[in-house]
């Protein structure tokens, strides 16, 4: 729910080179399979460098410089993360849930949850509600977290714990019992 920027992705990217065998094929002739060898075992950091600075590299005993020319990059992204780039910007999602990240989907879905109930029972769209719940320890804690937002966006005047409801949810694994009543 915040935004970094950064210059060096390899936190987030795996970065790793192949020889660009229009550039080289000719040059480098049999031993291209060195290169590639060589390329193979370089850090993410230093594939990820290439693409700004020339890397110096020993090739059967002789220097040779890897250029972003005479290579190509190839990009992964790490386990936990989404990413998308257009060449100049790239965009990096941390996809790893949290306790608090889980319990807003929770309570996303339990007002979803509600709106559909509504929706069922006719009410107008201004009606003001009861909502009448029981569920796991996890919606508990949600309710008691979420509370002011569930209630915000349903038009919720009370919340009642009601362990006599029968109608079962599943909401993101949770169980939840739930009933609205106008006001």
């Amino acid at each position: 729910k915040n935004i970094t920027y950064k210059e060096d992705m390899t936190e987030y990217l795996t970065y790793s080179l192949k020889p660009n065998f229009k550039v080289l094929g000719k040059e480098l002739g049999p031993k291209i399979k060195l290169l590639q060898d060589l390329l193979g075992n370089l850090s993410s950091e230093e594939a990820y460098k290439v693409n700004t600075n020339d890397l110096t590299v020993q090739l059967d005993g002789e220097n040779f410089i890897l250029t972003s020319e005479n290579t190509i990059q190839s990009i992964e992204v790490k386990d936990g993360y989404a990413a998308s780039s257009d060449n100049k910007t790239c965009v990096v999602l941390d996809t790893h849930l949290n306790e608090d990240l889980i319990l807003e989907g929770l309570a996303r879905e339990f007002v979803r949850k509600v709106q559909s109930l509504r929706k069922d029972a006719d009410f107008v769209i201004t009606d003001h509600i009861k909502v009448y719940y029981n569920g796991t320890d996890k919606v508990e804690r949600m309710l008691k977290d979420y509370r002011d937002y569930v209630m915000g966006e349903v038009l919720g005047d009370e919340l009642i714990k009601d362990i006599s409801l029968k109608d079962k949810y599943d909401l993101n694994d949770e169980e939840a019992y739930i009933k609205v009543e106008r006001v």
